[in-house]
């Protein structure tokens, strides 16, 4: 059996009210949990503060990115696996997030673990979605490619 630790950066404050972690509280729980043992720091991903979770709160909620918060922990641990919740993929570019994910799970020695999903509210991905071409992306190989 494994542990890992949820860092409060995201859906946390969304489904109970407890404080968002600010930067230095990221870092401290990140480093404290390899310290006690645990097997990995989860962080999510979301793109806005919804306003009933704005309501709960006297300071905003800190929607940190999770692949940059998670190579922030990977540079002051050394042990501890790195793990997305959710990445929302309509928010992203799949081809700039394949980079970036491979490039994290490298300078973190094989420590990433990328979790990826459609989001919570088609609204809020929506929103952030560029203009796609019409034609689908495999449709960009030439037929019988397999590169």
């Amino acid at each position: 059996m494994k542990f890992g630790i949820s860092i409060p950066t995201c859906v946390e404050g969304m489904a109970y009210p407890i404080r968002f972690a600010d930067q230095h509280e990221v870092v401290a729980l990140g480093v404290e949990a390899e310290e006690l043992g645990f097997d990995s720091v989860l962080v999510n991903d979301h793109f806005s503060t919804m306003p009933y979770v704005r309501e709960q709160f006297a300071d905003p909620p800190r929607f940190y990115e999770p692949l940059i918060t998670l190579g922030y922990l990977a540079a002051r641990t050394t042990r501890i696996r790195m793990m997305t919740g959710v990445v929302v993929m309509p928010m992203r570019e799949p081809v700039l997030l394949a980079k970036q994910a491979a490039t994290l799970d490298q300078l973190s020695d094989g420590r990433l673990t990328l979790g990826i999903g459609v989001g919570r509210t088609g609204r809020s991905s929506s929103r952030c979605t560029p203009s796609w071409p019409a034609r689908p992306a495999a449709s960009w190989l030439p037929r019988g490619s397999r590169r």
